[in-house]
């Protein structure tokens, strides 16, 4: 059975904002499955307008974070393999943190449920500064 699930993003001190609605095969997915799906599909909708900006959730190289995301020092198609594989160990390592339906999941092998009403949140990190 097909399911929907709310993607939001949040950052500490910007609060909270849609980013997208994943369609899943199954309705029990892991958490590395959906960033693996969230990430390739930012990649496809980057990929297919071929902009200066990249909205999504991983910094690709070669870019700098602007207020929307990031500017990519040249236009070019984002390799989806290679996002995935710097999310993924972006989760490993803590620089976000992903809540599904207000449950931090940190094991990127756990299995989550998706219902009609499931949420995940995508908390970015941000580095302090000043040490």
């Amino acid at each position: 059975m097909q399911a929907v699930l709310k993607i939001w993003d949040e950052t500490p001190g910007q609060g909270k904002r849609a980013a997208a609605e994943l369609k899943l095969a199954s309705e029990r997915v892991t958490a590395a499955e959906l960033i693996r799906r969230r990430v390739e599909a930012e990649v496809e909708a980057h990929n297919a307008k071929a902009g200066a900006v990249f909205q999504g959730l991983i910094q690709p190289g070669d870019s700098e974070r602007v207020l929307n995301g990031y500017k990519l020092k040249k236009r070019r198609k984002l390799d989806p393999e290679n996002q995935v594989k710097v999310a993924l160990e972006a989760f490993r390592k803590s620089t976000f943190i992903l809540l599904f339906d207000d449950r931090q999941i940190e094991d990127p092998d756990e299995y989550v449920v998706v219902t009609p009403d499931s949420e995940a949140v995508f908390l970015k990190l941000v580095p302090l500064v000043g040490g």
